[in-house]
Order: C-alpha cells, then sequence, then structure tokens
C-alpha cells in the first residue's frame, strides 16, 4: 500500500502548537509549529529548556539514541548539548519535510564550526555540512518516538579524522 504524502507548507512565523489535534490538518498544524519552535530549543536557556519541554515527551523513545545516552527526554538532551558545545554556532535548514497521520519525515543539513570535542575529535576550526534525516511520531503535539539517519562517514571525513576515499 502507497503512503499519501503531503508536503508541508512554509512554515508561519511562531506559530503556538495545538496539542489534542487528531486530524490530518492538525498536525500540520502541530507540526509547523513545532518546526519553528524546534530550532530554539536547541540550547540551555531557561526560555529554550521550556520550549524543548513542550515538544519533547519526557518518555520519548529515540531509537537512535547512542551508547551511553539516557533514556528519555534527558537523552535527548545530552546529545544536543554536547552537539551544542562542538558546533557553538551550530544551526539547522530544513530541505524537506513531509507528514502522514502522526509521523513527520525531516531531510534536513546541521552547518557548524567545530570548536569543541566531538566523539573524541579535538577542536579543528573547520565548516562542516551534516546531511541528517529524522522520523518523529507525535502525540497530542510532543514527539513520543524518533529515528534518524545521519551522515557520521561525511562528517568524520569534513573533520579530518579519516582521510577522504580517493578518486577511482
Amino acid at each position: 500500500m502507497r503512503a499519501n504524502w503531503v508536503e508541508l507548507p512554509p512554515c508561519p512565523r511562531r506559530p503556538t502548537l495545538r496539542p489534542g489535534r487528531a486530524s490530518p490538518s492538525g498536525w500540520r498544524r502541530s507540526w509547523s509549529g513545532f518546526r519553528s519552535r524546534r530550532t530554539p530549543a536547541w540550547g540551555s536557556s531557561p526560555a529554550r529548556r521550556r520550549v524543548f519541554a513542550e515538544i519533547i515527551d519526557p518518555d520519548v523513545v529515540d531509537h537512535s539514541r547512542p551508547a551511553g545516552i539516557a533514556a528519555g527526554s534527558e537523552g535527548v538532551r545530552q546529545q544536543l548539548d554536547g552537539f551544542r558545545q562542538a558546533f557553538p554556532d551550530f544551526a539547522a535548514t530544513i530541505l524537506q519535510q513531509v507528514a502522514e497521520g502522526d509521523v513527520v519525515v525531516t531531510r534536513k543539513v546541521f552547518r557548524g564550526t567545530h570548536r569543541g570535542e566531538l566523539m573524541g575529535i579535538p577542536p579543528t576550526g573547520r565548516t562542516v555540512a551534516i546531511d541528517v534525516i529524522d522520523v518523529v511520531r507525535l502525540e497530542d503535539g510532543r514527539t513520543v518516538e524518533h529515528w534518524n539517519v545521519v551522515d557520521r562517514l561525511g562528517l568524520l571525513h569534513q573533520l579530518g579524522a579519516i582521510p577522504e576515499p580517493s578518486a577511482a
């Protein structure tokens, strides 16, 4: 059976989350609010922590969670904080986003300058672009499940941690 994917319209300025909407249009509105408010949640200011608490369920299941990272929203916070320390100027650009029912898929690029340790790699000062695909399942406007695919090999190449493959 083929999925009926819906391309989301451009996100308006900072809409509010609309929890409890079960219709596809309600999810799109909720997700648009989540999408526009998601980047501010990546930080440690009190306002950003409040937004994070609004959009990430405390018991979120991160199916892509690395070993050694806590479960639930605390683990998500650990990962975001670690990434923010390694790339303090970190920014995300959403390239494509589609939704069906309570699931949203986002293809994006993270960009930042490597100024802190990451996976044991000391700061290089290099600017990187990391391709990411996220899949989230929402309930009442909050993320309750998460899966992702990150181009870690490309990241390691950009940081100089492993050599680029030679041209054939």
